[in-house]
């Protein structure tokens, strides 16, 4: 039985290496809690959780087109506001794919975009929680990632109120309904 076609999250015909400021929602496998716990309306991290936060703040030096904004690293899943500047974009092409299969819905990765930005962000943090935990029992990530593209001051400002009290009100959070822990 043929595999159902999957279609892109991302938005059809939108440039995610142009400028903008880009909200960023990133899960784990399974939304197991990883990262840590949220004790009196704050969230506590673990070494997983601290590698994590670590490596989001480290973006910039890998991407020097991107700044960073406001986020925050919760039990299951990352928030963050990513800024790319495409004036400090260091290659920037567009890229054109021929495929005999007609099942392929995505491309090779486009340098200074979004999801080059977040793939090698979580395959950093992947890579650093295997070294302290070799034997890492199941993939760390869900196999996609969120985003929403800031159009205005007054998204960028409810998105921001929004990521700074996540931990405050993690239990009426999306995410907050699996407690399982490895």
């Amino acid at each position: 039985m043929p595999l159902p076609k999957r279609k892109s999250p991302r938005l059809a015909s939108y440039d995610y290496t142009q400028s903008g400021t880009y909200f960023v929602t990133i899960c784990t496998h399974r939304r197991q809690h990883l990262f840590g716990k949220v004790v009196n309306q704050e969230m506590i991290l673990n070494r997983r959780g601290q590698i994590a936060a670590t490596c989001w703040e480290e973006i910039p030096s890998h991407f020097p087109q991107v700044t960073l904004d406001v986020f925050v690293v919760m039990p299951n899943h990352i928030h963050g506001l990513v800024v790319i500047d495409e004036d400090n974009v260091r290659t920037r092409h567009a890229v054109s794919v021929q495929s005999d299969s007609p099942n392929r819905q995505f491309g090779p990765p486009i340098a200074g975009s979004l999801s080059t930005i977040v793939g090698a962000y979580k395959s950093a943090v992947s890579k650093n929680i295997r070294r302290i935990i070799p034997d890492f029992p199941f993939p760390l990530w869900h196999g996609r990632f969120h985003d929403h593209i800031i159009r205005n001051e007054k998204a960028l400002s409810k998105i921001q109120e929004y990521v700074l009290n996540n931990d405050a009100l993690w239990e009426q959070d999306t995410f907050y309904g699996n407690d399982q822990n490895p």
